[in-house]
């Protein structure tokens, strides 16, 4: 009997079944983080204690207040990718304020001692956090954050014990990887946010929605889903005690919910000068109101914008992954402290001092080594191409604002990226990071920009030559 070549090409297609060139796996896990650690974020009372910087002891605290309850979880988020190259790439995603190197640290190292996780190189993995004002402190060393009180104190059991969770999450993200599908496409999120510092209030923000979809190859159902948006996590201001993922964790609930399963993971963006609109995502969710998932006006505004870009995807499994990744020694803070920068004073003043000090440029540089803030970020730059489409990600260590993160995504864009996901808050948290421009202009925003003038002009060519190492 004689058979076609194309018949004996299709009968092996049919037994064979679908190309298994991408794999995917994701898993979410409460971080079990106890009640009574302090809530970072906020460094005034009364999440500060009364009386500081006199300390009051508690188990988890030393100057700040203890927290009082939980009301929403606080989760540790993974999403693990293998793609047809061969090349892993995970997502981590925590509901805290920041990410601290040495928590992602450690919990990588936990993976690979504790959880046999041995095909995952360090620079293939990234922490993002939220950047929720209401979940857990105590957890990283840098005394800058700790005695501002931000953090507070580190309490070594609280930062294991969250570090060694985020190494079960992505130990599990990988068991569960199975031939997947994936995309990657932006959308526009506005009317939900404004920018802080700008005269432009409600137009000066960037409303970039990245959304990735990954889903299973044979049951088509959701795997998981990243999406990216600049927002910060403050509907709870300092008089809530209670544990919470914020307006972000909300949505993320809610996505999960319409799209009938899989794990939704929030990777924040260039958020460091943009506040939610609160009568628009936050409504009536403030102290001491306890709200969860559709409770937040926003969080279903938030999910149908998603749902919305994740509808319009086509994922397949032709995709390569490609990832550069660099740690780059900042060193010790230049952190010069001027009259106008502190308190907006150029004239006038007692004995006229600030129009002396704006004349004779009085300036104090402190110069604080790591063991005040870490100095060591590490900058992340993944490549997915997707049936030929290249999208770009690139990690930032912490705030940027508006200006520095659009002036990221251009680069981007010249080095051939035809999008970009801005992955804030991402592997170290090294305070704000104002353009040149902003630096003048006062606020804590300019205050905290730890490194100088030039500190956002750093980070940005940091970006662009981690980015630009990528095929």
């Amino acid at each position: 009997m004689r058979l076609s070549v194309l018949a004996v090409a299709a009968a092996v297609a049919l037994l064979v079944g679908p190309s298994a060139a991408l794999r995917a796996g994701a898993a979410k896990l409460d971080s079990q983080v106890p009640v009574g650690v302090p809530l970072a974020g906020y460094n005034y009372a009364p999440r500060s204690v009364k009386g500081w910087p006199v300390p009051r002891f508690t188990k988890y605290t030393t100057f700040m207040t203890p927290s009082e309850g939980i009301m929403s979880p606080i989760y540790v988020k993974a999403l693990a990718l293998e793609a047809d190259n061969g090349t892993p790439f995970v997502f981590v995603t925590l509901d805290v304020i920041g990410t601290d190197g040495e928590v992602a640290d450690m919990a990588y190292d936990y993976a690979v001692e504790k959880y046999n996780v041995t095909n995952l190189p360090r620079e293939n993995i990234i922490f993002s956090s939220a950047h929720t004002h209401s979940g857990p402190g105590a957890m990283s060393h840098d005394l800058l954050w700790a005695l501002a009180p931000a953090t507070d104190l580190c309490k070594s059991e609280v930062q294991q014990n969250f570090a060694n969770r985020i190494a079960q999450v992505i130990a599990e993200a990988m068991s569960n990887m199975q031939p997947a599908e994936l995309d990657i496409g932006l959308g526009n999120l506005a009317g939900v946010t404004h920018n802080r510092r700008s005269d432009e209030k409600y137009s000066h923000v960037d409303t970039t929605l990245g959304v990735v979809r990954v889903q299973d190859q044979k049951t088509m159902r959701p795997v998981g889903v990243v999406w990216n948006f600049a927002i910060h996590g403050i509907c709870y201001d300092s008089p809530n005690l209670l544990l919470s993922s914020e307006i972000m964790g909300a949505a993320s609930d809610v996505i999960e919910e319409e799209l009938g399963g899989g794990v939704a993971l929030f990777i924040n963006g260039d958020a460091g000068d943009v506040n939610p609109i609160f009568s628009a995502v936050c409504g009536d969710c403030k102290h001491p109101k306890k709200c969860v998932k559709r409770d937040f006006p926003g969080a279903a505004k938030f999910a149908d914008a998603v749902k919305q870009v994740y509808d319009s995807l086509s994922p397949r499994a032709d995709v390569s992954i490609d990832v550069a990744s660099e740690v780059v020694p900042f060193g010790e803070t230049n952190l010069n402290l001027t009259l106008a920068r502190a308190a907006g004073c150029k004239k006038g003043g007692p004995l006229d001092v600030c129009s002396l000090c704006e004349v004779l440029h009085c300036d104090a540089n402190v110069h604080l080594s790591s063991h005040w803030i870490e100095n060591m970020p590490r900058f992340t730059a993944a490549s997915f191409t997707i049936g030929g489409k290249k999208t770009g990600l690139v990690t930032v260590p912490g705030e940027a604002l508006t200006d520095l993160g659009l002036a990221i995504r251009s680069d981007m864009a010249a080095l051939g990226f035809e999008q970009t996901i801005l992955a804030g808050y991402t592997n170290n948290h090294l305070g704000y990071f104002a353009p040149e421009k902003e630096y003048d202009d006062g606020d804590y925003e300019s205050l905290l920009t730890f490194w100088g003038v030039r500190t956002a002009d750093r980070v940005r060519s940091s970006c662009r030559a981690v980015a630009a190492r990528l095929p």
